[in-house]
């Protein structure tokens, strides 16, 4: 087994506690909403602010993250937005307005296509390409450890304390997680992107985003291995999402909205994503990463219909478990082919285009089954199973076909 780099544990370790503050921010932002307002659709009007502002950031990024150098992008990107939440947390527990939420909402957001694809262009320009297997298997499990972390620590703080303070412990992480990146070391001679041009205007900066994007699809269109690869990667993340919209309205029926199964399942859902990153380099090595990815979108499928058909004792926590070990399998085994496989000056724009992918799927496959749901919600969980298999299906099919393909 590779052992990692001590670059490639710097990056990790940035982002557990970017994930410990992302944690964080989800459970204080809708206690500060909910205590304000004492409804659940300012916290709605904030999710859908956020679709919104990283769909438009996402498309507007696209001169800027292949032209800027990746570590400084990523450093700079977390001080702002991590000193932006705590001055507005200072403000907050002076006096609630749900503008300076929003405020928080769209910093946050707006960082992200930034930080995203720095950080996708930073592991590739410092973690030699042999270790990436096994770094992107520990990269979800560390995304899991911090979302738990950072729930049990808002827990901690909402308990005895305001929740502006908890979102001033979410800013600090954000400062602290760029101060760990600045640590990171880049010994890779592609770790010099080409630079911005001198005297770029608002006005030119509009055309370099036509001009870009525009680059960006010539690319794809003669890549269609990339297209393949950027659906099968952007996938894993409909397949959580959908895990989670199932989950509370089935541990309300099987067992009345039990909190203690409802945290069972959601927790057991993390240790099998856990305790993937640590099995899928193995896994990968044995049956290389084509038929990893397969393996585990089928297996995501079977645990939906496990879900589903049955509703024995055992059969929601140990689906959930199955469900976390297996779309850490895919989506490590999918990410990684897709870094070995595109062109280095193209990397932070491929970054923003998975998350729009990741984005359109999602509302494709959420619009599907909650309009299914309205008929049955076991008919949606069946939808489910075979949404997986049917969007995975085509590009798995292309790259088995695909003989030039980059798997070291």
């Amino acid at each position: 087994m590779k052992q990692l780099s001590l670059p490639a544990k710097l990056i990790l370790l940035a982002s557990l506690v970017t994930n410990i503050g992302a944690g964080i921010q989800s459970l204080a932002l809708g206690k500060l909403l909910y205590a304000n307002t004492g409804s659940i659709a300012a916290f709605g009007s904030i999710i859908i602010l956020e679709y919104f502002t990283n769909f438009t950031t996402n498309l507007l990024a696209g001169p800027l993250v292949d032209r800027l150098r990746a570590r400084r992008l990523a450093l700079i990107v977390d001080f702002i937005r991590g000193s932006i939440i705590c001055a507005i947390s200072i403000v907050l527990a002076i006096q609630y307005s749900i503008y300076w939420v929003a405020l928080i909402t769209i910093a946050v957001q707006v960082g992200r296509p930034f930080y995203k694809s720095a950080l996708f262009r930073l592991q590739l320009e410092a973690i030699p390409k042999d270790q990436l297997a096994r770094f992107n298997g520990l990269s979800s499990s560390s995304f899991q450890a911090g979302q738990l972390i950072g729930i049990a620590l808002a827990g901690v703080l909402l308990e005895y304390y305001d929740a502006s303070v908890a979102l001033f412990v979410n800013g600090i992480s954000f400062v602290l997680a760029g101060f760990i990146i600045r640590f990171v070391s880049i010994k890779h001679s592609e770790s010099n992107p080409f630079e911005l041009e001198n005297g770029l205007t608002i006005d030119s900066y509009h055309r370099r985003v036509f001009v870009d994007w525009a680059d960006v699809a010539r690319y794809l269109l003669g890549n269609r291995l990339v297209i393949a690869l950027i659906m099968i990667s952007s996938l894993d993340w409909v397949m959580a999402s959908m895990a989670n919209i199932y989950l509370v309205p089935l541990v309300e029926i099987q067992h009345g909205g039990s909190g203690f199964w409802l945290a069972l399942c959601d927790g057991l859902f993390a240790v099998g994503a856990l305790l993937s990153g640590f099995l899928v380099t193995r896994i990968t090595d044995q049956i290389g990463y084509i038929s990893a990815a397969l393996l585990g979108f089928v297996f995501q499928s079977i645990a939906f219909l496990l879900l589903a058909s049955s509703d024995q004792l055992l059969v929601m926590p140990s689906a959930m478990f199955v469900l976390g070990f297996f779309n850490t399998i895919s989506w490590t085994a999918a990410m990684t082919l897709l870094q070995l496989n595109i062109d280095k000056n193209y990397r932070g724009r491929i970054a923003l285009v998975r998350y729009m992918s990741g984005a359109l799927f999602g509302a494709i496959a959420i619009g599907i089954i909650t309009t299914v749901q309205v008929t049955s919600l076991n008919l949606a969980i069946y939808a489910s199973a075979i949404i997986g298999l049917a969007f995975c299906g085509p590009p798995l099919l292309m790259l088995t076909r695909k003989q030039q393909l980059t798997t070291e």
